[in-house]
Formats: C-alpha cells, sequence, structure tokens
C-alpha cells in the first residue's frame, strides 16, 4: 500500500468520526472510500487469477524459466504453484 493512499484513508476516516454525531456527518465519504478500495483489490486479484491461470496451462519448463528470471530480478516468488508472472 503507498503512503498516499494511506494517508487518504485516515483523511477520510478522520473526516468521519470528527462529524460522526452531528446532523452533517461525513461517514459516506469513508464508506465510499473503502469501498472503493475493496472494488481495486478485487479487480488487482481477478487478474493474478487470469494470470496463473494462463501459467497453468504453460508446459513446465517455460514456468520454471519465469521463475528463474523473477529470482534473478529479486522479486518474490514462492513456488510455481504460487508463482505470479507479473511482467
Amino acid at each position: 500500500m503507498n503512503s498516499e493512499l494511506i494517508e487518504k484513508y485516515y483523511s477520510a476516516l478522520r473526516r468521519a468520526q470528527s462529524t460522526l454525531y452531528t446532523d452533517n456527518g461525513k461517514l459516506n465519504e469513508w464508506i465510499l472510500f473503502f469501498f472503493e478500495s475493496l472494488r481495486k483489490q478485487v479487480s488487482a486479484l481477478e487478474s493474478k487469477i487470469e494470470t496463473e491461470k494462463l501459467i497453468a496451462q504453460l508446459p513446465q519448463q517455460p514456468i520454471l524459466i519465469l521463475i528463474y528470471r523473477k529470482i534473478l530480478t529479486g522479486q518474490r516468488c514462492m513456488n510455481a504453484k504460487t508463482f505470479d508472472a507479473g511482467t
């Protein structure tokens, strides 16, 4: 999570908390921010799942080459089953 997104989250949360018991509460602003962030996360995860499905269809040797490339570039890679090509 980047620092700009964290700041936006806490800013919306502080505004919501400061107006919680007033007539012009801003809880909706925080809820909308939260759900938009959740939607973006779901979209990113769906993309990763699609990538994994494509990788699962590859023969084993190209998968090992992609894993080796990730290792050489210092990217995290658990194993072939949880591998994310993320080119």
